[in-house]
């Protein structure tokens, strides 16, 4: 099999790139200008180009194309038009160029983000969340042109990951370590919110699965976890890793309304934990993320199979190793962070 990757330079797109190169695929790596992971380099044939140019890249012959390149999350600074420039306009070009590949499948990374707070396990019926960051707003509006363009033949599946975490994430997950061990992490409220936290082996395993099914033409799938937890456990149990004491619980609504007005502050005028500190971030605490998965279990067979307590302690551990920076530096190109 020979595959295109689009985002391979980050954590989601170079693990697909590793596991279909350890199953003896052909892997091209598109990439603008971050490079590949050291493992990759040279592991993989690499693409240069611009997503949002797509059809300059002429028509390499794969039979599979993940698209798993956007701009994160945590770049909610940014105006929302830089969001929908790469994460929007960046699928449109690229399914436009699809269209000429001959793909056999065309595999769209969305995010279960794009439902916003659910009220219950959401599924895939569900309709988009009201509510929403820059960064899901866009994924969402990204969605749609795939679903459109699924109407129109182009042989797509969109999967739905959940809030992914692994080894090397470098989206949120550096800072919030190192602000738990710190001591400088607070948990607003009881915590008793559920984040359905997905291992990054359990999506890879559900995305490629996606990948090859027949049924999965035209399908949409929310790839998670057997179960979440609740933002307190999730706290208490990094907390626990590291050795340090659990982030001390604050009342929530005050912190709520701070960080409503920290985010009407300017940009340069936050810095180090205040820009942590967001309405999205504070009500993660309070309402809940949580997905069905029955349809991948029952369509793909997906059959996730790594459990949060089971995975943390080594997950924690690549943070504090002395090789793994808990911070990484920062790219300035926008296009340098169309990285998931």
């Amino acid at each position: 099999m020979r595959v295109l990757v689009t985002g391979a330079s980050g954590f989601l797109g170079a693990a697909l790139a590793r596991a279909h190169r350890a199953s003896g695929d052909e892997v091209l790596a598109l990439r603008h200008t971050t490079p590949l992971p050291p493992d990759l380099a040279g592991a993989v044939e690499e693409l240069r180009g611009d997503l949002r140019d797509a059809e300059r890249l002429g028509r390499p012959a794969v039979d599979v194309l993940y698209h798993c390149a956007a701009l994160m999350a945590d770049r909610e600074d940014a105006p929302y038009a830089e969001f929908h420039r790469i994460n929007v306009l960046g699928t449109v070009s690229l399914l436009r160029a699809a269209r000429s590949m001959g793909l056999k499948r065309f595999v769209h990374v969305s995010s279960a983000g794009v439902l916003g707070h659910t009220q219950a396990p959401a599924t895939e019926a569900d309709p988009y969340g009201r509510t929403l960051t820059k960064y899901e707003r866009s994924k969402m509006e990204a969605e749609i042109i795939a679903r459109q363009a699924m109407q129109d033949g182009l042989p797509v599946t969109i999967v739905r990951p959940a809030q992914l975490y692994g080894p090397g994430m470098r989206h949120l997950w550096p800072k919030l370590i190192d602000a738990i061990r710190r001591g400088r992490a607070v948990r607003p409220g009881p915590g008793a919110a559920k984040i359905h936290f997905t291992h990054i082996d359990d999506v890879v395993c559900g995305i490629r699965l996606a990948a090859e099914a027949p049924c999965a033409v035209g399908q949409l799938y929310h790839l998670a976890a057997a179960s979440p937890v609740t933002a307190r456990h999730a706290l208490e149990s990094i907390a626990r890793a590291l050795g340090v004491r659990p982030p001390r619980p604050v009342p929530y609504w005050p912190v709520w309304a701070a960080a409503a007005a920290v985010e009407r502050l300017p940009w340069h005028l936050r810095s180090g934990p205040w820009r942590m500190l967001t309405v999205h971030h504070v009500e993660l605490f309070a309402r809940d993320r949580v997905y069905a998965i029955d349809k991948a279990r029952t369509e793909l067979g997906y059959g996730p199979v790594v459990s949060w307590d089971d995975a943390l302690a080594s997950v924690v551990a690549s943070y504090v190793e002395p090789q793994v920076p808990l911070h990484h530096p920062q790219p300035t190109d926008p296009l340098e962070r169309m990285v998931r």
